[in-house]
């Protein structure tokens, strides 16, 4: 009887002491769960920025391949009517044109050479094969281009097209001899989600015109 009066006598838990509870419970929630959060955060940020320096190393290796190859510029071009070759007059910083040898087929033993042209606008970098564009790559904020010749002294190819200059025949000549000049080209490839808080990933690469 004793005993069973001593568990009547037992009290539970307080309205304050279960609200305390609660509260600790709470707090202990609140920081696992910003932990979490931030963890979160941190995986798809990193993910991010995998994804991006796959998309420009793919950009990239697919430039560089091409580029290497540009096709020997005619070394008595324009007088004799043979091909520019090489990087174009009218490359800049944020246009790049070269051309490169077609792949003859049996139909067509000597296919004329083919201008490729690399440039970006907003978050899209589009590669552009003599009259067919398409797209590369996305999320590509912006693309520079950087000309040097053997000695490792930057060149200017050109940046404005000619028919946009009224100039003479001897400017126009200088400026052919300076994109004949160029031997190496360097690309700077920066990469950001459109409206991201993220900070871009930039990728630097230099690429020696092998054929000239």
């Amino acid at each position: 009887m004793k005993n069973m009066a001593g568990l009547r006598d037992e009290r539970g838990l307080t309205f304050v002491e279960l609200m305390f509870a609660l509260l600790l419970m709470s707090i202990l929630f609140i920081g696992v769960w910003e932990v979490f959060t931030r963890g979160f955060i941190f995986w798809r940020q990193s993910e991010y920025k995998v994804n991006m320096n796959d998309s420009l190393r793919i950009s990239l290796d697919r430039m560089g391949r091409e580029l290497m190859f540009a096709r020997q510029p005619d070394s008595t071009y324009p007088t004799s009517g043979g091909n520019p070759g090489g990087v174009l007059v009218n490359s800049n910083g944020s246009h790049l044109y070269f051309e490169i040898d077609a792949t003859p087929t049996d139909e067509v033993p000597n296919p004329p050479s083919k201008t490729i042209h690399y440039y970006c606008t907003p978050y899209v970098l589009y590669r552009q094969e003599n009259s067919d564009l398409q797209p590369l790559a996305e999320d590509i904020e912006s693309i520079s281009f950087t000309y040097y010749d053997s000695a490792g002294a930057v060149v200017d190819p050109g940046s404005i097209v000619w028919a946009a200059l009224n100039m003479t025949d001897e400017q126009k000549l200088q400026s052919i001899e300076n994109a004949k000049a160029i031997k190496q080209v360097k690309i700077v490839l920066t990469a950001k989600k459109n409206n991201s808080t993220i900070s871009p990933v930039v990728i630097v690469q230099k690429i020696n015109l092998r054929s000239l």
